[in-house]
């Protein structure tokens, strides 16, 4: 009887590429840090930090640890993806701002793949030895007619059962269909070796020592590109408002308002007021910008926004009142929001007694 064997690749690339990437990844970080304006900053250094993390964990070898050898793990850590992908394309566009948190669990479960496979799947073929080779080959026939067969069945059986399963197909089910399409084109393959590969029975080799620190690395990496939009949400209540405001006059007895109110990073909302406001010695009225079709213009990064207040009226005494409230919360954790309101109150004789 033959026994299965795994071995540790030998690493060919050389050592100075991944320090390389590091400090590109560095100064890339600080250029945008000093040079982009603040409320985009945040969110385009996560978006670079996520990807030098993927070219970092594909450059660094691994190896699955005690757990992730287990056969159990690696078939319950398969089952995990596919159910989210059904999730997310049953659901689609039920999920909402949600489907970040599909997307996020799918690419956490992908790093673990990549580790409990070995990265056979998308190993150079100097990478692997003969039985490895064979495994790979043999998971890419099984993916290659599993994705044939799914695609096959579920947008023919689709197109041809109903009207509304048709506009199911051409809507996409707010892109859950697209990123489960692209889950199974790059991560099947792997998903079939963590399924079908047998408990190893002989112990892998220590990893070179000049490699040590790389891995730990790539693992900060990693667990900060999990944890930042967690920590993120999580201190959405807590985080300062930042306030840019303006009041200038307009022809006549008028004034241009304009307002900006920024909470968060990363996970971070603008709630914007751009309004004009007249008075005639009686009364101040509103020009334009204080309806309720103003108050649903927030920018949002990573967020969500609901209005719960927009409101416009004129006192006895003819001064005009305006407010827009609204909740900004966080689709990685749901019961983390804040609420933030601009407000805009205007005398008859055209005094400004709060704003913003």
């Amino acid at each position: 009887m033959t026994s299965t064997t795994t071995r540790l690749t030998r690493y060919r690339r050389p050592d100075f590429l991944v320090g390389a990437v590091l400090a590109l990844y560095a100064v890339i970080i600080a250029t945008l840090t000093f040079a982009l304006p603040g409320r985009w900053q945040a969110y385009k250094v996560y978006l670079v930090f996520v990807a030098v993390t993927i070219l970092a964990v594909r450059l660094v070898p691994v190896e699955p640890g005690s757990l992730l050898r287990r056969r159990v793990a690696r078939r319950t850590l398969v089952g995990v993806i596919v159910g989210v992908c059904l999730l997310m394309v049953v659901v689609g566009s039920g999920l909402g701002y949600y489907l970040w948190l599909g997307i996020l669990c799918l690419v956490f479960c992908d790093v673990l793949l990549g580790r409990a496979t070995q990265r056979i799947a998308t190993a150079p073929d100097d990478h692997v030895d003969e039985w490895q080779e064979s495994l790979r080959n043999r998971a890419h026939r099984t993916a290659y007619w599993v994705i044939a067969a799914s695609f096959v069945v579920l947008f023919f059986s689709t197109y041809v059962a109903t009207e509304q399963t048709r506009a199911w197909l051409f809507q996409g089910r707010g892109g859950g269909l697209w990123i489960v399409s692209a889950e199974l084109l790059f991560c099947l393959p792997a998903m079939v070796i963590a399924w079908g590969q047998s408990d190893p029975v002989s112990e892998f080799l220590s990893p070179p020592r000049h490699l040590a620190w790389l891995r730990r690395a790539t693992v900060a990496m990693v667990s900060a590109s999990l944890l930042a939009p967690v920590l993120a949400s999580l201190a959405l209540p807590v985080l300062p408002i930042t306030t840019q405001s303006s009041v200038r006059p307009s022809q006549g007895r008028c004034l241009n308002f304009r307002a900006t109110e920024t909470v968060g990073i990363l996970v971070e909302a603008q709630l914007p007021l751009a309004a004009l406001a007249c008075w005639n010695g009686r009364r101040a009225v509103e020009m334009y910008g204080m309806n309720r079709s103003d108050c649903v213009q927030a920018d949002t990064q990573l967020a969500t926004t609901e209005t719960i207040a927009c409101r416009r009226m004129v006192s006895t005494t003819g001064t005009l009142r305006f407010v827009y409230t609204a909740r900004v919360g966080s689709p990685f954790l749901p019961f983390m929001a804040r609420v933030v309101t601009l407000r805009v109150t205007l005398t008859r004789t055209g005094r400004v007694l709060q704003f913003p």
